[in-house]
């Protein structure tokens, strides 16, 4: 879908309102990308629905706010150019991607992962990859900013099943850190402590090989993390590790979902009491 006046870059008309609808289909799901973006020149306005749920508005260059996919409803495309568009600023507005699959499908380029006939669920490919669209973005998020945009895809930070961290290695092919929806509550000894963000413990890691601190401190050592290395981040190949480090640095991520999407997203923090992060 495209909101440029003939797809070309002459203006849009002070005042346009266009909407499109997209029927609803309860076995169809859509993964949908805002490719371009041109709202500071233009005073544009965009808001996608997906039934009564709002998955994308006013959408700006910011990655974090550029994709989402639906859940079945009828989607509605709602644009408007507002009336104080300067002339010499050219055709502007959106360019919008929407691709359709089946809700027992994966998403478009996500990996599909089973642990049994019961586990199975859908892979990111690491944000540099999937998010990685216009140019000059980044793609990198602090840990909060990369769940909000799993939750838009209505997914999770990745996690997968308990006590399954190495098997990833066999399935991923990043080639950064990724943030991943692993924690701890302990700075001391976080090899011990470990939890997902659904609250599950995940198995204590002893080998400082495989789980260390972004700082290089090393519990094996004698020594704790430095105050805040409390999230998860994985590097899967060539050899699977785990680093932990502070909430707001930037980092690449990845998602993850049961087939068909879920609606049950976690807050970061488990509970107030048990994280206490600086």
């Amino acid at each position: 879908i495209s909101t440029r006046y003939n797809d070309s870059n002459q203006p849009l008309p002070s005042g346009t309102n266009c909407k499109f609808v997209i029927p609803g289909r309860a076995h169809l799901r859509y993964l949908i990308t805002v490719l371009e973006a041109h709202v500071a020149d233009d005073a544009a306005y965009l808001k996608v629905t997906d039934g009564n749920r709002t998955l994308l508005h006013d959408v700006n260059l910011h990655f974090s706010r550029r994709m989402a996919i639906s859940s079945g409803g009828s989607i509605s495309v709602n644009f408007w150019m507002g009336w104080n568009r300067r002339p010499e600023s050219g055709g502007g507005g959106y360019r919008i991607r929407m691709e359709r699959f089946r809700s027992h499908h994966c998403p478009p380029n996500w990996t599909k992962a089973a642990w049994s006939a019961e586990q199975k669920f859908c892979i990111s490919p690491s944000s540099a990859d999937f998010l990685g669209l216009v140019a000059n973005a980044t793609a990198v998020a602090d840990y909060v900013t990369a769940q909000y945009i799993c939750n838009r895809m209505r997914a999770n930070l990745l996690m997968p099943p308990k006590s399954r961290l190495g098997d990833l290695q066999k399935l991923l092919n990043y080639k950064d850190l990724v943030w991943i929806g692993l924690k701890s509550n302990s700075s001391a000894a976080p090899g011990k402590n470990l939890y997902w963000l659904d609250n599950s413990q995940e198995q204590p890691q002893q080998d400082p090989d495989f789980l260390t601190c972004r700082s290089g401190y090393t519990w094996s050592a004698g020594s704790a993390c430095q105050s805040g290395e409390l999230f998860g981040l994985l590097r899967p190949t060539p050899s699977a590790y785990l680093l932990l480090d502070r909430l707001k640095e930037q980092h690449y991520f990845a998602c993850s979902a049961p087939i068909g999407g879920t609606d049950d997203f976690y807050p970061v923090w488990l509970e107030q009491s048990l994280f206490k992060v600086q």
